[in-house]
């Protein structure tokens, strides 16, 4: 059992009750305040330190920027030259396939003939010239069809030309090329 004893009068213990009653009112909200206060101080502080995190990135990555643009730069010319070897190649594979061509021409044309145009593409051949004898054209189509990657090889036209003294015959041959393997 408790027994409460208050000595003193009821008009100053309700006067400290509303006092007490006065200060909690104020004081929690007071506290709130305060606290978000505390809270707003904490989050602009760390805001603050992450802009300058955000700064110090940013300047870390304009130099990373320039290297990245070079290194693309880089890879692109890379790229590039790889093409062009590529290209360079395929030419030369060609060239020494025309060198061959031209090497095997020469070593089957007769001496009484010559070529004055020869058009070759990759996949036709056209040559013109002049001939002093039949004979020489003829043998100069047969051995044309005897080199190799030369097939189909056709006599298209005959002219002759020139003075009773002299007459020559103008040809013209076509012929189809293999691709090379």
């Amino acid at each position: 059992m408790r027994i409460v004893l208050n000595l003193m009068p009821e008009r100053v213990l309700r006067e400290r009750e509303a006092r007490s009653r006065r200060r909690a009112l104020f004081g929690i909200p007071l506290i709130g305040l305060a606290v978000v206060v505390i809270l707003y101080a904490l989050i602009a502080l760390q805001e603050g330190e992450a802009q300058i995190a955000a700064r110090n990135a940013e300047q870390s990555l304009a130099a990373l920027r320039s290297r990245a643009l070079r290194v693309q730069e880089m890879q692109q010319e890379a790229e590039t030259l790889e093409r062009q070897r590529d290209e360079l190649v395929a030419v030369l594979r060609q060239r020494r396939q025309w060198t061959n061509l031209m090497v095997e021409i020469g070593r089957v044309i007769p001496q009484d003939a010559w070529l004055t145009t020869m058009i070759v593409d990759p996949s036709t051949m056209t040559l013109s010239g002049f001939a002093l004898r039949l004979r020489a054209i003829a043998s100069f189509t047969q051995s044309l069809a005897s080199i190799p990657g030369v097939t189909s090889v056709q006599l298209q036209s005959l002219q002759e030309t020139g003075s009773a003294a002299r007459r020559v015959t103008q040809f013209n041959i076509t012929a189809r090329l293999r691709e090379p393997p």
